[in-house]
This record gives structure tokens, C-alpha cells and sequence, in this order.
């Protein structure tokens, strides 16, 4: 008896065969982890709060100067405990550093020019060169010593000074001195 094997046979056994092969020597694995991200977004609030003394708030007063004379002080700038009265303090709730600016709304008069000497060391210490205080937004200070910075629960103290030439007229002279508290490194841009 003669017999006889279709080739298609062969060829699906042959195949069967291999897959079957394949399947045994192949390692299926299962994911056991999977990751994937998305955005997280958050904008943090900053406080800023500053506190005049009584003396800055009420006013800085000159009283009687003369004319061809220059470092007129304040009248407070040595009634606090032989140091200045006049100082700008960082409320504790504020959650950033501040940098101080203060301007002059217009000069007093083409001849008299108010200047300042500041410190963040105390009232009676560490005080700056005097420094002119212009009708623009300008950091409290000098390049050396300034009152940028400030932390929390710390102060910036000023004494003022008024220069008056020869030749100014006689006469009660009055102008607005602006001061601001801005978040460090900002600029005085907010400062209106």
C-alpha cells in the first residue's frame, strides 16, 4: 500500500510545529508598572506690608532755616533715643524681601535740596553718605549702603537734611515726599 501525503499537510504541520516551538522559547512579560505626567500649575501670593513710624507719617519738618546754609536736619532725626525717629519697618506678614524708594513730588524751591543718610543697622548707626533726594523714584540709600532687602520685622531708618543757597526767597516751602516698599529686585515701577 502505497501512501500518499498532501503537501499542504507538510506545510501546515511544519508551521504548527515552528509556532508551536516558538511559543515555548519566547518569554512573554506583563507590564508591572505604567507612568505617564501632566502639568501641576500653582501661583504663590506675595504679601508685601510696610509700617511708617509715627514721626515719617505725621510729616518731616525743617522749621526755621536760613538761606546759604546746608545740612538743615530734620527735627527728628535725633529725638529717639539720641537716634532718628523717621523709619520704615517690614511687617512680620510680609512673605518677601523689600527694596525702599522714596521720591519728591516737586523741589521745595530751584534752590533748596533735601537729602538723606539711611540705615539698616539702627537709629543711631550705620548711616550713609548723604544722598539727594530726586522728584523720581529713587532706592533709599547710596550705592553702598541702602535700604534694599529688608527682611520681615526689620527697619530702614532715614535722617533728612535740607541745603538751602544763597538768595532763596523767604517764604513757608511745602512739597510731598513719597515712599514705597517693593518686592526685591522689582524695580520701582509700582511705586505710584
Amino acid at each position: 500500500m502505497k501512501i500518499v501525503i498532501n503537501r499542504n499537510i507538510l506545510t501546515i504541520f511544519g508551521l504548527a510545529s515552528l509556532l508551536t516551538f516558538v511559543l515555548f522559547t519566547t518569554s512573554v512579560y506583563a507590564p508591572t508598572s505604567e507612568t505617564g505626567n501632566t502639568t501641576l500649575n500653582a501661583s504663590v501670593v506675595v504679601f508685601v506690608d510696610i509700617i511708617p513710624s509715627t514721626q515719617l507719617d505725621t510729616g518731616i519738618f525743617f522749621g526755621a532755616v536760613d538761606s546759604n546754609t546746608i545740612g538743615n536736619p530734620a527735627q527728628n532725626n535725633t529725638n529717639c533715643a539720641a537716634g532718628t525717629c523717621y523709619n520704615i519697618s517690614v511687617d512680620s506678614g510680609s512673605n518677601v524681601n523689600i527694596d525702599f524708594y522714596h521720591d519728591l513730588t516737586a523741589v521745595l524751591a530751584a534752590t533748596m535740596y533735601v537729602n538723606e543718610s539711611a540705615s539698616t543697622t539702627s537709629n543711631t548707626a550705620g548711616f550713609t553718605t548723604n544722598t539727594t533726594v530726586a522728584t523720581s523714584y529713587s532706592i533709599i540709600g547710596n550705592t553702598t549702603v541702602n535700604c534694599t532687602a529688608i527682611t520681615a520685622s526689620n527697619n530702614c531708618w532715614i535722617k533728612y537734611y535740607l541745603d538751602v543757597a544763597s538768595g532763596t526767597s523767604g517764604g513757608a516751602k511745602t512739597t510731598t515726599y513719597e515712599y514705597c516698599g517693593v518686592e526685591t529686585g522689582q524695580g520701582s515701577g509700582d511705586c505710584t
